[in-house]
């Protein structure tokens, strides 16, 4: 038997509070973030692409740094440096903190913090370098001296007798 048209329409509506829509927005934002990160983790984890991406990098280094500004006397720069003080200057932890760091600023300040957001990223990871190599010094001290404190007392005698 067919099913009567309905005669009356009846519309039912669901509103949300400010808690519920905040929480809806939370939820939304990590939606976005998983979609986004997913892939981009994927890729890091994968070596062939790291490498790739490395590689590309590398190659339009120079038409990277000199078009997006950053800095466009760079090949003037590292003309007068050692292997060692450019792999440090192009250092992917120097890199990936001033990205983070750019992004961060973007956020907060737009581009002038993108700009204060990267330096402040390198920034911090150049003193994270540098506690590094202090305590690995210290540490070395250490067992020096904890090897020189085990030695007997009278080595000196016995050794220039």
């Amino acid at each position: 038997m067919p099913k009567p048209k309905p005669d009356e329409i009846v519309r039912h509506e669901i509103v949300l509070g400010k808690a519920e829509r905040e929480i809806l927005r939370n939820v939304q934002e990590a939606y976005i973030f998983n979609k986004v990160s997913t892939p981009i983790v994927a890729g890091l984890s994968d070596i062939s692409f790291v490498a790739t991406v490395s590689l590309l990098l590398g190659f339009g280094l120079d038409r990277l740094i000199t078009q997006t500004g950053i800095d466009p006397n760079w090949k003037e720069i590292v003309a007068d440096m050692t292997p060692d003080q450019i792999e440090d200057w192009l250092e992917t932890q120097n890199i990936a903190g001033g990205i983070v760091g750019g992004i961060i600023g973007a956020f907060f300040g737009g581009p002038i913090g993108a700009a204060v957001g990267a330096g402040v990223g390198s920034a911090a990871v150049e003193g994270a370098e540098y506690v590094d190599e202090e305590l690995q010094v210290r540490r070395r001290v250490g067992q020096l001296i904890g090897w020189f404190k085990d030695l007997p007392s009278d080595l000196y005698d016995r050794v220039t007798d």
